[in-house]
């Protein structure tokens, strides 16, 4: 049995409360209309002034206490809309979410809101210092292979020079002028030091490019962390769909909403009502 008030529909089923003997639908209306304007739980002395009992003393007692478990029932089959249960408590932090919150399922918060605790968060972390490590190791490695490449250029020079003295003299003895044998000096000099420089530019170069992508490393890890998230979703798309089908989960989503998050301090009947409304039994 539903009831339209303020642009909400409510519930205001009471079977098995014992109240469908005591109650009319109007009556039934005017309860859960108090309940909205009251903004919770009536107390003993407001759910007697709106005059729904009737009969002798010992009729009207027994009565009273059905209207009352009939007032329970209805706030606790609607408190998703009311923000509150039948203890007078508010709902869980789902019914007070702004809309871009309630946008986004467990599933994708996990993956996309990077709050500490989050997969998401794990995920782009590990991906940062994965990245970093990379760059770092290339630094140093361009950095050893640098200073390999100094010093056997520095080998090389002097052997060069080396060689350049030993043959002077067998040049000249060969009828070269000083001038001949400094220019063939300098050629072998310049071609020589031509390809050390060339390898040092290299082994510099390395070094250069291993320190851009350190800058860049939280940047590649980001976009890298975008797509295994990506990836993810598409699974955690395929398991929402399949909760949201699933009247098990629900059910137990709703006690949690409205009973705490521990289900040894639920009580069984609780329980079973909110099987019978999820599963449409109940209406």
């Amino acid at each position: 049995m539903a009831y339209k008030y303020g642009g909400v529909e409510y519930n205001i089923t009471v079977k098995g409360t014992g109240a469908n003997w005591n109650l009319t639908k109007a009556e039934k209306q005017k309860l859960m209309r108090a309940i909205i304007l009251n903004k919770g739980p009536l107390t003993d002395d407001q759910l007697a002034d709106l005059n729904l009992i009737t009969g002798n003393d010992k009729k009207r007692k027994g009565a009273f206490n059905n209207v009352k478990e009939a007032m329970k029932l209805m706030i606790d089959n609607n408190a998703p809309e009311l923000g509150f249960n039948s203890s007078g408590e508010p709902m869980g932090t789902e019914v007070q979410l702004d809309p871009k919150e309630l946008a986004f399922n467990e599933y994708y918060r996990d993956l996309y809101s990077l709050e500490d605790g989050t997969s998401g968060r794990e995920m782009l972390t590990n991906m940062e210092n994965a990245y970093t490590r990379q760059y770092e190791s290339q630094g140093v490695l361009a950095d050893a292979q640098y200073q390999t490449q100094a010093m056997q250029q520095a080998a090389v020079v002097k052997q060069i020079t080396d060689q350049i003295r030993s043959e002077r003299m067998s040049r000249l003895k060969a009828g070269m002028n000083p001038a001949q044998i400094a220019n063939q000096d300098m050629q072998m000099m310049m071609a020589n030091i031509g390809a050390l420089n060339q390898s040092a530019q290299a082994a510099s170069q390395q070094s250069l490019e291993a320190q851009l992508g350190l800058n860049s490393a939280k940047d590649e890890a980001y976009m890298a962390y975008l797509d295994q998230a990506n990836a993810r979703g598409q699974n955690a798309a395929a398991m929402y769909a399949a909760d949201s089908g699933n009247a098990n989960k629900m059910t137990y989503d709703m006690m949690r909403a409205k009973y705490g998050n521990d289900p040894t301090k639920w009580n069984t009947l609780d329980l079973e009502k909110q099987i019978k409304q999820t599963t449409g039994q109940g209406n």
